[in-house]
């Protein structure tokens, strides 16, 4: 449970006028501001033995350094003021104590009992050109005074408020329960340490500035946190990061707010003030931009020397070398993993397309067969070293992933591929995990790959970047449909995953058992699917059953029992039942595990159709799962997803385009992502395009061949 450290409600009412009597430093003539007649009237006083045109009673208030005469100094201290609305002079900003005479003339008795100079400990900010009476010193417990001169004209109120160390718990504003262990300190700097799961809580009204001064609270280098104000109904989020050695300086978080914040950080932060005000004040120009995406390689260079292979043996020992390309000519059936393990391999495994278009396949069938266990050994090819490409190869059937990239002690890396397809292997089409780096995917598809038998479809995604997956992994125009768990899967304990792009990609129907048991190409009027383990059984059973499918004389399900890795079973009811572990999520960021500091980049990507049966969690397109990584992106769509987003924690770092959604069972939630619903017309139309497009899909793939870099044609590119 959330700690929460600190409540405080600054409510504010905005009056129209309230006139009293006031002074404000700098301010000659007495009409409640500084302009630059004050500093001629000042000059004035200057070279002409003290005589002001007005306002005697307002001279105190021109000692601008507190040294008991007024000077060129002082003039000067008010020509800035006039130039600089947030420029405070040594008094005003508790520098030197105001200058107290110990006898007075009778104009300057006068003149202390009409003003209340700011106090040395002051911390707020004067008012500028519309001006209020200074507030009390911040040790007060009594609530600031809301008052404002006849000058005031706009009814907004500007009285600022500071919180700080000092008045943290006398402040009648916040909380009385706070941690007081939470004030830490040495020498003077003093500070409120706040923690990753506590917060500071405070209610502002409209036109409300926050500004915080904090730092980081850290002594190791390459620590980044961050600290973030975001309104608690989701409308407003701002995040600031801070690095290990920057001095205390005062931020300004939010302009013109209203209603209910929370000040949280990704770690140890020390905030040393927060103040209030309710200046006319514009937030700054954001300099972040969207990160452009590093160029990566869209072809994969070939070597001089150049293999051919038609069987496994000659597979396996070509992939043994160095500095080579390896053709394969025809279908190869696997009865072993494949290692690839030389660092720099400079390795390129390129499958020869047929004259119909078909791509040879990688197929571990017979290994699947005769295994006898499951886990990692099982995996179809196993990459530890770095520097392999594939293109237009078919990896399928493994009892394992189809291919994972790992190795905790060098850092599997520098891997390619393009035009691949990953189906019908017993875990995760592709997995990379323990440090591996700089992978580029391009018009890769990974469908159908679930692992059913063993764990009931709990842990096969098409993709899978999680478990400390490094940097730079890219997704191009790739597709992950029809896994018995998530399409894209970024699960992370420690250390966390790295950046990931997802650029022009889409996922469907994953986490759906349906599909496992063939009953979703019957409802749907698609054709047999021959290559799923649990229709493999009932036709060894019912050898007639593929004509009763194409005829449409299937009356009940076959119910039948699958096997694998020498005896273990899983049965219709099974599948179909509450101990169904798929997980239907199209792109999964992280889990409650991703911090901040981790990164995604989304671009023109799409997730529909995920819909969960068997829990009571939705199925998600778009899917925290409980991280807070920072994100940007350029145009996304969701829809008739149970929910289509669901990102109230991850920051939006910096978005482009639209990001659409319909069709959701449940309200999306999401931090800083704005979200829009097209019109009944529009998402009809978008709904035809995807499908169309994912049935364009269906047609290559199906057929052994590549769909290639294909645009799904819904974003304006």
């Amino acid at each position: 449970m959330k700690k929460r450290i600190l409540a405080a409600i600054l409510s504010f009412v905005m009056l129209m006028s309230v006139s009293v009597s006031a002074a404000v430093y700098g301010d000659a003539d007495g009409d409640g501001s500084v302009t630059s007649r004050d500093a001629s009237a000042a000059m004035d006083y200057v070279l002409d033995s003290g005589k002001l045109p007005s306002a005697e009673n307002f001279i105190t208030m021109l000692d601008m350094d507190g040294n008991g005469e007024i000077n060129s100094a002082d003039v000067a201290y008010i020509l800035q003021k006039v130039l600089d609305s947030t420029f405070r002079s040594p008094v005003e900003k508790g520098e030197v104590p105001p200058y107290e005479p110990t006898e007075v003339s009778t104009e300057s008795a006068t003149q202390a009992t009409t003003a209340e100079p700011v106090t040395q400990a002051t911390t707020a900010e004067p008012t500028t050109q519309a001006t209020t009476v200074e507030p009390t010193t911040q040790a007060t417990t009594e609530k600031p005074v809301e008052t404002t001169t006849e000058a005031f004209t706009d009814g907004v109120i500007r009285s600022p408020h500071s919180m700080d160390v000092n008045s943290f718990l006398s402040d009648p504003y916040f909380d009385s329960t706070v941690d007081k262990t939470n004030l830490q300190g040495a020498n003077g700097d003093y500070r409120i340490r706040i923690k990753s799961g506590e917060y500071i809580e405070f209610t502002v009204s409209k036109g409300a500035n926050v500004y915080i001064t904090a730092k980081h609270a850290s002594t190791t280098d390459g620590d980044p946190r961050s600290l973030f104000l975001s309104a608690v109904n989701g409308s407003y989020s701002k995040e600031v990061e801070y690095k290990m050695g920057d001095p205390y300086e005062e931020i300004l978080y939010g302009a013109k707010l209203e209603g209910t914040y929370r000040i949280t950080s990704s770690a140890h932060m020390d905030i040393k003030e927060i103040r209030i005000t309710f200046d006319d004040v514009e937030m700054p120009t954001e300099t972040t931009t969207v990160i452009e995406m590093p160029e990566v390689p869209s072809e994969i260079t070939t070597n001089d020397t150049s293999i051919e292979v038609g069987d496994f043996s000659e597979l396996k020992s070509a992939i043994s070398k160095t500095n080579v390309d390896i053709y394969i000519k025809n279908d190869i059936e696997c009865t072993d993993s494949l290692r690839l393990d030389n660092r720099n391999a400079n390795v390129n495994i390129i499958g020869v397309t047929q004259s119909d278009g078909t791509l040879p396949s990688i197929d571990f069938t017979p290994f699947r067969d005769s295994a006898t266990s499951t886990g990692e050994s099982g995996t179809g090819i196993r990459i530890s070293g770095s520097g392999y490409s594939f293109e237009n190869v078919i990896v399928e059937k493994a009892p394992d992933c189809g291919i994972r990239i790992k190795n905790s002690s060098t850092s599997a890396s520098n891997c390619f591929f393009k035009n691949c397809i990953f189906r019908y292997n017993n875990n995760s089409g592709i997995s990379m995990t323990n440090g591996t780096h700089d992978v580029t995917f391009i018009a890769v598809d990974s469908y159908r790959n679930g692992d059913i038998v063993n764990k009931c479809g709990d842990d096969a995604d098409g993709f899978s970047p999680k478990l400390g997956c490094g940097n730079n992994i890219y997704f191009y125009n790739c597709r992950a449909w029809e896994n018995s768990d998530d399409g894209w899967d970024s699960y992370e304990s420690s250390p966390y995953v790295g950046n990931i792009y997802y650029i022009e990609c889409l996922a469907w129907n994953n986490g759906n058992p349906n599909v496992f048991t063939g009953e979703y190409d019957y409802k749907n009027g698609f054709p047999l699917d021959k290559n799923l383990l649990y229709v493999e059984q009932i036709l060894r059973e019912d050898p007639d059953f593929e004509t009763k499918f194409n005829n449409k004389q299937v009356s009940s399900w076959p119910r039948v029992t699958i096997r694998l890795y020498g005896g273990m079973t899983r049965t219709y009811e099974q599948l179909l039942s509450d101990a169904w572990g798929g997980n239907p999520n199209g792109f999964k960021f992280g889990s409650s595990a991703t911090p901040s500091k981790s990164y995604r980049y989304i671009e023109n990507c799409i997730a529909f159709d995920h819909v969960d049966n068997a829990h009571q969690s939705p199925a998600k397109g778009y899917d925290q799962n409980g991280g807070s990584a920072r994100f940007d992106i350029i145009n996304g769509l969701s829809f008739d997803n149970q929910q289509n987003y669901w990102m109230d924690k991850m920051t939006a770092i910096s978005q482009e385009g639209t990001a659409l959604s319909f069709g959701g069972g449940q309200a999306d939630t999401t931090k800083n992502l704005k979200i829009s619903s097209p019109s009944d017309s529009e998402q009809e139309s978008l709904r035809t395009a995807v499908h169309n497009y994912r049935d364009e899909i269906y047609d290559f793939v199906y057929s052994d061949k590549t769909p290639g870099i294909k645009l799904c044609p819904v974003f304006n590119r």
